[in-house]
């Protein structure tokens, strides 16, 4: 018997594009502990829509269990980062669940929640609107960009900064044209083939966006409360909650120009995202963990407390597995850390100081986790 264990991305909805590739350290190093704690599993990541709605990405879900697990009897166990997590909740909804694919389906053992939307985030309003959908768009250029190549450039940098500074008061057709030069920026270091691949993928991101809508704040409370968990099948999460970007986190980063406009998105990002309400206050996962959030986060989140993408508090859903001081990306891998090999390589800078021994020890507790609700007793 083999246990899969599928990794399932966020927004941006790829395992891997021509070479970049989501999870390639967090696939490296859960196979890894796992296969410490003296169990068989079988690491998947997921190719999954970009920004199709919950609906069309949990069909594609779906079709690849089918696809990749249909025909036996042995376990399954969901990993979802960001709306990934949605996608697997979404699934597994006893409400939604169509018979034909119960055989796949009822074999589900856990889902673990990284960074998880589960009551949105305000950034989802924001991209919205008429230059949000083209900030979106660019974020997304920026996304693929750095993870493939490395960090971005020190002129992308500082013109993304300011872009996202003026997000709310940009009026005019200026704006068009502002993104229109960071984004032709960002794709200059692409052959042609690969940026023509690219410009129509980041154009469906432009125009398919209901995905957003999805995760406002007020859908997503929706959707939080009507999407039942599926008795048998262990519900974990791990949240994340980067610094508060401040002018002295700024001075600590020196006078590098491209390291000053990275920290100035994060903070720009960071902004927008705290104005989060949470209005049922604390979620039920956050007041049963209250000691393992003072001990390992040192406080309990508050409204304002996020990630740079998703509030602290949108992330909690069934029993906390481990609660870190990090930003959005980082829990899968995109910290800095050229000396690893391959080199993990920062998608923002958050000044989280979030390194490689705490993501060892968050994927040691995700393994442990799935390896107990395997029916396996993990090795202390």
């Amino acid at each position: 018997m083999v246990s899969r264990v599928y990794l399932i991305p966020g927004f941006f909805g790829f395992a891997h594009f021509g070479d970049l590739k989501y999870f390639h350290h967090v696939e490296e190093l859960l196979t890894h502990e796992l296969a410490g704690l003296g169990r068989r599993f079988q690491v998947l990541r997921v190719d999954t829509l970009a920004a199709g709605t919950l609906s069309r990405r949990t069909d594609r879900l779906r079709e690849l269990l089918v696809e990749t697990a249909g025909g036996d009897h042995d376990p399954i166990h969901l990993v979802g980062h960001s709306t990934g997590a949605l996608d697997a909740r979404r699934l597994l909804d006893p409400e939604r669940v169509r018979d034909v694919d119960d055989d796949v389906v009822k074999r589900i053992r856990s889902v673990v929640s990284i960074a998880g939307a589960h009551r949105g985030t305000p950034l989802a309003t924001a991209f919205r609107g008429a230059f949000g959908k083209d900030l979106l768009r660019m974020l997304g250029a920026l996304t693929v960009q750095s993870l493939r190549l490395g960090p971005i450039s020190v002129g992308t940098a500082l013109g993304v900064a300011g872009a996202l500074a003026m997000v709310d008061r940009l009026v005019g057709s200026h704006k068009m044209d502002l993104i229109d030069q960071i984004e032709q920026h960002v794709l200059q270091d692409f052959s042609d083939e690969r940026r023509a691949t690219l410009e129509a993928f980041f154009s469906e991101l432009a125009v398919d966006q209901g995905l957003l809508d999805e995760l406002s704040p007020e859908q997503a409370r929706h959707f939080d409360a009507q999407t039942l968990d599926r008795p048998g099948v262990a519900y974990g999460c791990v949240v994340t909650a980067a610094p508060p970007p401040t002018v002295h986190t700024a001075l600590g980063l020196g006078l590098s120009p491209y390291a000053q406009g990275s920290h100035a998105l994060f903070h720009t990002l960071w902004t927008l995202t705290s104005r989060f309400v949470a209005e049922t206050g604390l979620p039920v996962a956050a007041v049963d963990a209250h000691q393992l959030l003072l001990g390992q986060l040192g406080r309990i989140p508050t409204e304002e407390d996020n990630d740079g993408i998703v509030p602290t508090l949108s992330q909690f859903h069934g029993s906390l597995i481990r609660a870190v001081t990090a930003d959005h990306h980082d829990v899968i891998g995109h910290f800095d850390d050229a000396r690893h090999d391959p080199p993990h390589v920062d998608w923002l800078i958050s000044r989280s100081a979030f390194r490689r021994p705490q993501f060892d020890q968050l994927w040691r507790d995700v393994a442990r986790f799935i390896v107990k609700a395997d029916g396996g007793d993990p090795i202390a």
